[in-house]
C-alpha cells in the first residue's frame, strides 16, 4: 500500500527532530527534501532504483531506532504537524486512490514523466513522448519514490503530489500546542483547501504551479519562526529551495527572491 511509504519519511524527519533539535514541521519539510535531492542525485548516478530501496530500508531503519528510543525514555512525543502529516494522506487516499487524470497537461507531460520512470527505473530523455522533455524531474521523482514499491497506480501518483503539497503547509500549524486550541485545525485546513481551489490547481492534480507556491511560502514561513541567529535553520531551508528549482525552472525567481529576504 502506498501509504506505507510515508514510514520511511516519518523515520528521516524524526531522526532530524532528534539531532538537530528542530521543530516537526521543518523536519518533515526537511526529511523530503533530503529523501528527493539524494534520490534525484542517485538518477544521476544511474542508480536510481537502488537509490530508493537503499532510502526506503534507510528510514525504516531509522524509524525502528526513534521507537526504541521512545519506549526506553518512555516519551510519546506529538505535534499536530505530525499528526497531519500522517492522518490527512490516509483520509485522501480513502477518497482518491481511484482517481483517474482528467486534465490535458497531466496526459501531455505529467503524467507521461512518472509512467515512463516507473517502467525504465531511470530519467525521461529527449526522446520521451512528453510534450516538455526539458522539464526537471522533481515531482515526478516523488511520485517515483511512492511507486516503486507498492507498484505504479494513479491513486499512488496523486497520493505522493498530496504529500508533496502539504509538506511546507505544516508550518500553518506549528504553533497549535494543546488540543484546546484544536479548533484551529479545521479552520486552517478549510481556508487552505479554499485558497488551493481558487488560486491553484486543486489536490487532485499533477500540476506543479501551486507546489512552487506552496514551497515557496513554507520556506518563507520557516524563515519568520526560526530562532533568532540560528544560522543551521536557515542554512538547512537551502535544502526545500534546491526542492523548488527541481520541481520546475520557473521556480528560479522564487528561490532567488528567498535568499535575498532571509
Amino acid at each position: 500500500m502506498p501509504l506505507l511509504i510515508l514510514l520511511p519519511v516519518l523515520g528521516a524527519a524524526l531522526i532530524l527532530r532528534r539531532q538537530l533539535k528542530l521543530s516537526d514541521s521543518l523536519s518533515i519539510l526537511l526529511a523530503v527534501s533530503s529523501l528527493l535531492i539524494v534520490t534525484y542525485l542517485g538518477g544521476l548516478a544511474g542508480i536510481l532504483m537502488w537509490t530508493v530501496y537503499a532510502l526506503t530500508a534507510l528510514g525504516l531503519l531509522l524509524l525502528l531506532w526513534e521507537i526504541h528510543q521512545n519506549i526506553k525514555e518512555k516519551t510519546l512525543p506529538f505535534s499536530f504537524p505530525l499528526l497531519l502529516f500522517l492522518v490527512l494522506p490516509v483520509l485522501y487516499w480513502l477518497v482518491h486512490a481511484e482517481s483517474k487524470p482528467m486534465f490535458w497537461d497531466e496526459y501531455s507531460h505529467w503524467g507521461v514523466y512518472i509512467r515512463e520512470m516507473a517502467t525504465t527505473h531511470e530519467f525521461y530523455k529527449g526522446d520521451t513522448n512528453a510534450a516538455h522533455p526539458d522539464y526537471p524531474p522533481g515531482a515526478p521523482l516523488w511520485h517515483y519514490f511512492f511507486t516503486l514499491l507498492p507498484g505504479y497506480s494513479e491513486g499512488a501518483v496523486y497520493l505522493a503530489q498530496f504529500v508533496l503539497l502539504i509538506t511546507p503547509l505544516l508550518v500553518l500549524f506549528e504553533k497549535i500546542n494543546n488540543v484546546r486550541q484544536w479548533f484551529w485545525v479545521p479552520a486552517l485546513l478549510s481556508l487552505l483547501a479554499l485558497g488551493l481551489a481558487n488560486f491553484g490547481h486543486g489536490i487532485v492534480s499533477l500540476y506543479t504551479d501551486h507546489i512552487l507556491s506552496v514551497w515557496y511560502a513554507g520556506v518563507m514561513l520557516q524563515t519568520l519562526i526560526s530562532k533568532k541567529n540560528s544560522i543551521l535553520e536557515i542554512g538547512l531551508l537551502s535544502l526545500p529551495l534546491s526542492v523548488i528549482l527541481l520541481i520546475k525552472d520557473a521556480g528560479l525567481p522564487l528561490v532567488v527572491s528567498a535568499v535575498f529576504m532571509m
